[in-house]
């Protein structure tokens, strides 16, 4: 598991601001199954982390466990963020 501590943070439980510009569409309702539509501030503990490692952009999902710390699985950061 990897912590990793975010530059800018509101407070927890907050949706700090996003560039909906810089966002691609990624739909993941095919993939889901029997889950149901939610808003985004009903798990305000859950982040997805978009990371542009080299490789490419890659997205998984992390916990907020503080203000300033996130928990997300090892295999999703290498590097400088690992």
């Amino acid at each position: 598991m990897v912590l990793l501590k975010p530059t800018s943070f509101t407070e927890c439980g907050k949706r700090p601001g996003v560039d909906e510009n810089s966002m691609t569409d990624i739909r993941a309702d095919y993939r889901v199954i029997g889950g149901k539509t939610v808003n985004q501030t009903d798990f305000p503990w859950f982040c997805h982390i978009i990371i542009n490692n080299g490789d490419g952009p890659i997205g998984c999902g992390g916990s907020l466990i503080s203000s300033f710390e996130i928990l997300s699985a090892a295999h999703c950061v290498k590097g400088q963020y690992s």
